[in-house]
């Protein structure tokens, strides 16, 4: 919490702990940010108001590096991604996202793997221009990355698409299997 209080510990599993005395970072972790959500009864969520104070209450915290799983708007609109981006820029916090399944919701006018450049336009700034430092390397579907704390040997953070989704059907492709994703947790 902002007084620095733990909320939660738990256990690294053997072979996998940080040495004690040495803390490298902190890092969090948000999801379906969601900008643009109404409910059915016409109210909105108001993303521009809430994820501005989860960036600041992270800030506080002296969170190092925040993490994102996904579904940044509802439907891959433009203004959510530029919202998105701006609140970033302005708490000024290390910010690194994945896709989730409303980047690439049936029927979005725009997904994250088509050819406007929207993504790599406002999302993971530094990351695709090559300017990020920690950046070790950048697949060819320009999403997947490889990040690490800078200053750190064994902290390192894997960005990638478990799920891809068709756009206009439900249709999912799995892109790692059960065995390749137990290898990335070892």
């Amino acid at each position: 919490d902002t007084e620095k209080n733990v909320l939660a510990s738990l256990d690294l599993p053997a072979g996998k702990a940080l040495p004690a005395e040495e803390e490298n970072y902190s890092f969090g972790l948000v999801s379906d940010v969601h900008y643009n959500y109404f409910h059915s009864d016409g109210t909105n969520d108001d993303a521009a108001a809430a994820f501005p104070r989860a960036l600041a209450f992270f800030k506080a915290a002296g969170t190092n590096l925040l993490t994102a799983t996904g579904d940044y708007s509802i439907y891959s609109e433009e203004e959510s991604y530029a919202s998105f981006a701006q609140a970033v820029a302005d708490a000024e916090l290390l910010t690194l996202c994945c896709g989730g399944n409303h980047e690439v919701i049936s029927g979005s006018s725009v997904n994250m793997y088509g050819t406007d450049g929207i993504w790599r336009r406002y999302m993971n700034a530094g990351v695709y221009d090559g300017t990020l430092q920690g950046v070790l390397n950048v697949s060819d579907n320009g999403h997947d990355f490889v990040y690490a704390i800078p200053g750190t040997t064994d902290s390192v953070f894997v960005f990638l698409d478990q799920t891809h989704w068709d756009d206009h059907t439900s249709a999912t492709q799995h892109l790692l299997d059960t065995e390749q994703i137990a290898w990335l947790a070892d």
